[in-house]
């Protein structure tokens, strides 16, 4: 029986161990208003150094009562503001093996402005100054002296 001396056999490199993607940028926090809907691409904030292309994201939401999303495309999200408060947004990348880990920024939904801000109807609050908020108060007034200022200069001449 012939032997065979180990160095003979080909040898075969150890495979490399697979490593997860990893964060390169930070997400800033966001603001918006209830009922606001912003885009967020997050594609560029991971890399992975295996050279893996990022297949996946998962997104994860502190209080889906205040704000929660859902993903248009891989990485991009559009995150909406449902009612006043602050959440935690998370975000995991995954290349097709690994997943990230999360990376975490807050969201702070707060009260619409415009016309009207109660969840009152008028007739509800009728009679009541809070109707209206401080915001179209001040216009309405600073129309009404421009008026008021018209009206007098025309009657000048």
């Amino acid at each position: 029986m012939e032997q065979v001396s180990l160095a003979a056999l080909p040898q075969r490199a150890a495979p490399e161990p697979n490593n997860a993607p990893e964060v390169v940028r930070t997400v800033s926090d966001r603001t918006l208003r209830v009922g606001e809907s912003i885009a967020l691409d997050v594609s560029s904030v991971f890399i992975d150094l295996d050279g893996d292309p990022v297949t996946e994201y998962r997104w994860t939401f502190g209080d889906p009562d205040v704000a929660d999303g859902s993903e248009s495309a891989p990485g991009e999200l559009t995150l909406d503001g449902k009612q006043v408060g602050t959440t935690s947004v998370g975000v995991r990348a995954y290349d097709g093996q690994i997943w990230s880990d999360e990376l975490t920024f807050d969201v702070e939904v707060e009260e619409r402005r415009g016309f009207f801000i109660n969840s009152t109807s008028v007739e509800e609050s009728l009679g009541q100054w809070d109707i209206l908020d401080p915001v179209t108060l001040s216009l309405l007034g600073i129309m009404l002296t421009l008026v008021a200022t018209g009206v007098q200069l025309f009657k000048g001449r």
